[in-house]
């Protein structure tokens, strides 16, 4: 399994989950396409292994849980993730780095709880994640 470069599943009726596979035997990974596959539970931290990785496709699954910013560092090669049409929740904390080397190649529309800090990535009106709300902040109120 470690020779395996590209791995290519989509619309295929998996289910499970991605939490039992050891991510470490396909480490020359560089393309994964496991979009609508009927995956659940939450992308698993051990994904971050797949240092070669540059596509990475797990659109239109029942996932949840958070992106790791930390995909920003460990895979460094990623140009390109697609996670729309899951339940991917809370904000993502990418770097403006990040969002420009993504480009349009970042799908994460149709998550309704997943926003995106705005302060972050002030000036990038053509990288900020499209589908995806600006995360609101509450303003701190000084009662005299």
């Amino acid at each position: 399994m470690s020779s395996l470069v590209e791995l290519v599943l989509s619309n295929n009726h998996l289910e499970g989950d991605l939490t039992g596979i050891k991510w470490r035997n396909l480490k020359n990974l560089v393309l994964l396409d496991l979009s609508n596959t009927r995956l659940k539970g939450e992308i698993p931290w051990s994904i971050l292994e797949l240092k070669k990785l540059r596509f990475l496709g797990l659109s239109n699954n029942s996932l949840g849980g958070k992106l790791f910013p930390q995909m920003e560092t460990e895979m460094p090669c990623l140009n390109a993730l697609y996670v729309n049409g899951n339940s991917i929740s809370g904000e993502l904390e990418f770097s403006k780095k990040f969002y420009e080397r993504m480009g349009r190649r970042l799908g994460v529309w149709g998550n309704p709880s997943l926003c995106y800090n705005g302060d972050e990535i002030k000036n990038l009106r053509d990288h900020a994640p499209f589908g995806v709300n600006q995360c609101k902040r509450m303003k701190a109120v000084t009662l005299a």
